[in-house]
């Protein structure tokens, strides 16, 4: 509970969520981390789901709505919404909507998933919690090297686009599924 709150606010504050409208944020917080992994059945899970998902959906397209207003009165961008929004008129609508929404889906797992990392090397390295407690200069390299180190991504999947890539010295056909495997490097 203690990470999902502090995660929650981070992500709040990285995608530059009204505090007005941080209940939205909260309640796709809870939902999207109760959501089963593979499947989800009807019921309150469900519908608690899907009321929490179009709430934050909404709130996306409002605030890209407000940050395209910001912008037309000539205020550059400052957070992850900003800059989809800007991004607009390169994409459409509904792709910085999309992205936007799944940004934060990912966010709430792998934000509370690096904090566990952190903590867990902090209590299992008395040496180096010393050294971080003595020296506030080392608490950023620790954290990208704890991020580097112990990465919460392990696997990314992706489709080879056209023909004849060749990975490994293998060719691969458009379409193809290749995994990429971080956790295992």
């Amino acid at each position: 509970p203690l990470f999902r709150q502090f995660a929650t606010l981070f992500i709040a504050s990285s995608f530059g969520v009204p505090n007005d409208r941080l209940g939205v944020f909260k309640l796709w917080s809870a939902a999207s981390l109760d959501a089963p992994v593979l499947e989800m059945q009807e019921g309150d899970t469900q519908n608690r789901y899907l009321v929490a998902k179009n709430a934050v959906l909404d709130m996306i397209r409002e605030q890209v709505k407000v940050r395209k207003e910001r912008f037309a009165r000539g205020e550059q961008p400052k957070d992850l919404t900003d800059l989809m929004a800007a991004a607009e008129d390169r994409l459409s609508p509904t792709i910085v909507v999309d992205n936007l929404f799944n940004f934060t889906l990912g966010a709430f797992d792998t934000t509370e998933r690096w904090l566990g990392n952190l903590i867990i090397k902090l209590a299992n390295s008395p040496d180096i919690r010393a050294r971080v407690a003595a020296d506030r200069k080392l608490v950023e390299p620790f954290v990208e090297e704890v991020m580097r180190h112990t990465t919460v991504v392990q696997v990314i999947e992706r489709k080879v686009k056209k023909d004849g890539v060749v990975v490994a010295g293998a060719k691969q056909k458009a379409g193809d599924t290749k995994y990429q495997m971080f956790g295992a490097a």
